[in-house]
């Protein structure tokens, strides 16, 4: 018509015929999945999973427990693990049994303890080590030393852990006889930092013998200038009452710290001799 005409006229020369017209449409209504009442259900089966994918999940799972203080429903989660066969890696069986030393669970400790051969491929002296001190850090010296006499191999590191857990518990004597089992049975010879540990046994147990016997080994194994070891021989001499010995073996020491002055003044005023403590200050 005329007006129509007229009113395309008017339109501006970018603007489309069909802009401002409304066309019927049809309403759809989105169709979304039913969602399951049972949750547990509706998770995928872990038999769909590949199995290096299956044993990460378990693995962070189990973690993810540890780290939010759900240790009792992470150790109890384990059985359901082993009825199907599954495994868990070292590295996690290892933070478990961390998490049982840090909440002082023994209780947790030993349930973990009887499923280790379900649950990991192959045992290694790591790990028994850690069950080792599980045990003595939670205050069970008996179950520590049951499980170190049926460890398949004690190196360094298993010897110290029972060395450390009778240390803890003051069993002087006990400290000084491992340290001959763990030389004539096994032949391994401690380190400077579990030298200190038995020569401290020895200062408290009053025997001398065995810490002028671990001063001639650590000569032997070029361990003389390690300063924590010649304190820690030091101190065998001061507190059993050698002090003459003791006078000795301080001015032979090169390096010298304020826990090396402290053990010959200590030394000279058990004896009784206060001029010569007064000497050294």
């Amino acid at each position: 018509s005329e007006s129509s005409c007229k009113a395309q006229q008017t339109l501006p020369r970018n603007h489309s015929p069909m802009e401002g017209t409304i066309l019927p449409c049809k309403t759809v209504t989105p169709k979304f999945p039913e969602i399951s009442q049972n949750p547990v259900k509706s998770r995928l089966p872990f038999k769909n999973i590949p199995r290096n994918a299956h044993l990460t999940i378990m693995d962070a799972h189990l973690t993810y427990l540890c780290r939010n203080g759900r240790l009792t429903e992470a150790i109890a989660s384990l059985d359901s693990i082993a009825q199907c066969g599954s495994m868990v890696s070292a590295k996690t069986f290892s933070y478990l049994i961390q998490s049982c030393v840090d909440s002082q669970s023994i209780h947790l400790g030993r349930k973990l303890h009887t499923r280790m051969k379900h649950l990991l491929k192959d045992l290694d002296p790591f790990t028994e080590t850690k069950i080792v001190g599980m045990y003595a850090k939670c205050g069970s010296l008996e179950d520590a030393y049951k499980m170190f006499d049926e460890m398949s191999e004690r190196n360094l590191y298993a010897w110290s852990a029972m060395i450390g857990a009778c240390t803890r518990e003051r069993k002087w004597d006990e400290v000084v006889e491992l340290f001959y089992l763990m030389m004539m049975e096994d032949g391994i010879v401690p380190d400077e930092f579990l030298f200190p540990k038995i020569l401290q046994a020895c200062g408290n147990s009053g025997d001398v013998e065995t810490g002028r016997l671990i001063h001639g080994v650590v000569i032997k194994c070029g361990m003389n200038f390690q300063l924590r070891v010649n304190n820690a021989i030091l101190a065998v001499y001061a507190k059993c009452g050698f002090s003459d010995l003791a006078k000795r073996f301080f001015d032979s020491m090169v390096l010298k710290d304020t826990v090396s002055w402290n053990s010959i003044i200590t030394g000279y005023c058990q004896k009784g001799e206060l001029e010569k403590a007064r000497r050294f200050f």
